[in-house]
């Protein structure tokens, strides 16, 4: 229904009704003039009906003193904006949660570093290669355990417990041949080169 059918019919049931303010809100609706405020329709109602003007006041005074905080404005949603924002969201996780993984695994990387310099160290080796790199800058690839003299006091810490083992073991088990150490090595591996 186009609007000067609306203000045809709304402008019959004024004059049938012989509603003044009404004929007068609309026909100012009419001309294009200025909107009645909410305090002249409130003024109308009260001529008309003193009962629904009162109602239309405390309905309006209600509204005027309503917090802003309980509007709620909706925007139109956009289906392939929200997908798109879904998946921003999920790879923001993914990455945050791969960065965690690798942060994670670069400190175990260097813990492990750590371990093996100190094992390099108790056993006399190159912290570099552990003498599988001819091409290593410190030993040449001489630097298998052995190479250098050990730190006592790493080689107590880190060896001493598995040569006690060992030693204790091999006591338990009388009528054994103790090892030999030229068959029990293990065989001469090709140099890994890093």
């Amino acid at each position: 229904m186009d609007a000067a059918a609306l203000f045809d019919m709304l402008s019959a049931q004024a004059t049938t009704q012989d509603n003044a303010p009404a004929m007068d809100m609309l026909a100012r609706l009419r001309a294009g003039g200025p909107q009645p405020t909410t305090e002249e329709l409130i003024g109308q109602i009260q001529q008309t009906n003193p009962m629904l003007g009162l109602l239309a006041q405390q309905m309006a005074q209600r509204v005027a003193t309503r917090p802003p905080g309980n509007v709620i404005d909706v925007e139109p949603s956009d289906p392939e904006a929200d997908a798109a924002a879904e998946a921003a969201a999920r790879a923001a996780a993914e990455a945050a949660a791969l960065r965690q993984r690798a942060e994670q695994l670069a400190g175990e990387l260097e813990w492990l570093r750590e371990r093996l310099d100190l094992l390099a160290d108790a056993l006399g080796a190159c912290g570099l290669c552990w003498g599988e790199d001819t091409q290593c800058r410190a030993c040449h690839g001489r630097g298998c355990p052995g190479y250098a003299l050990p730190d006592q006091a790493l080689f107590d810490e880190l060896v001493g417990p598995a040569v006690r083992m060992l030693r204790a073991n091999q006591a338990r088990a009388p009528g054994r041949a103790p090892p030999n150490p030229v068959a029990a090595s293990a065989p001469a591996r090709a140099p890994h080169v890093t």
